[in-house]
């Protein structure tokens, strides 16, 4: 179902990542470093619109601990106290 607040990342046409409302949990669709590399620049992105964005978990893990995070701090999100921020 459709959830107001909610953005998803799309990578040539395809759903790549899922960005639950209020930014701080993602859902990832792809384990394909070039379709994730794509991914954080599209957050980059998102987060340049929105009013803050910290993302706690990827997939029910700690944001930091997965290879999206890992991207995501090559991409310049940093490391905050809840997960990371960009």
């Amino acid at each position: 179902s459709r959830s107001a607040g909610a953005y998803v990342i799309l990578v040539d046409g395809t759903l790549a990542v899922f960005v639950e409302r209020g930014a701080r949990r993602l859902i990832s669709f792809t384990d394909d470093p070039n379709v994730m590399h794509q991914s954080a620049a599209g957050l980059r992105r998102l987060a340049a619109r929105v009013k803050r964005l910290e993302i706690e978990l990827i997939n029910g893990n700690k944001a930091g601990d997965t290879a999206l995070g890992a991207v995501l701090k090559e991409a310049g999100f940093r490391h905050s106290y809840k997960g990371l921020r960009a």
